[in-house]
């Protein structure tokens, strides 16, 4: 008898869905290490590059731990800082204040169903500037910290999309 299109009569050499999310996986890490090779910062080792990507937003966390393969204790101390006080540090950098982290809450809040983590960080950057710090400024990983500080600080349970 003759199996259907597509079929093979000899047993799968596959052992199932784990041989094939290991395969994706690889695939994956092939393409991104060619991605690494010609387009990235030269010179950057795998938790640097990791680093970049999860907040540019190209790439999430844990993207990131299985394509990079480091671990989640490499990865969240590098992104966050390695204590509680560290990871908390950059709101005091930022240092909003009282009146300006409630209009962050409320913009949250308001508009929780379409928010982007670029609209957060810039309503941020404008609340500091109005408040008359013109050189306000946050790098990626600043923006990111502090974002997850915040977010922590009060306890929201908000996440923000890429946008």
């Amino acid at each position: 008898e003759t199996p259907p299109p597509g079929e093979s009569s000899k047993p799968s050499e596959s052992t199932g869905p784990a041989t094939a999310t290991q395969d994706n996986k690889k695939e994956v890490q092939e393409q991104e290490k060619g991605k690494v090779s010609g387009s990235d910062e030269e010179g950057e080792g795998p938790l640097e590059q990791a680093v970049r990507k999860v907040v540019s937003y190209k790439m999430t966390p844990k993207q990131a731990l299985q394509i990079y393969n480091l671990t989640p204790k490499v990865l969240f101390d590098y992104l966050l800082g390695e204590t509680d006080d560290d990871r908390m540090a950059i709101l005091k950098k930022v240092n909003l204040k009282s009146i300006d982290e409630e209009q962050v809450i409320k913009f949250c809040t308001e508009n929780e169903d379409h928010l982007s983590y670029k609209s957060v960080i810039s309503f941020v950057k404008d609340l500091k500037h109005k408040d008359g710090d013109e050189d306000f400024t946050l790098s990626r990983l600043e923006a990111y910290r502090w974002w997850y500080a915040f977010r922590k600080k009060f306890d929201l349970k908000i996440t923000a999309k890429k946008k």
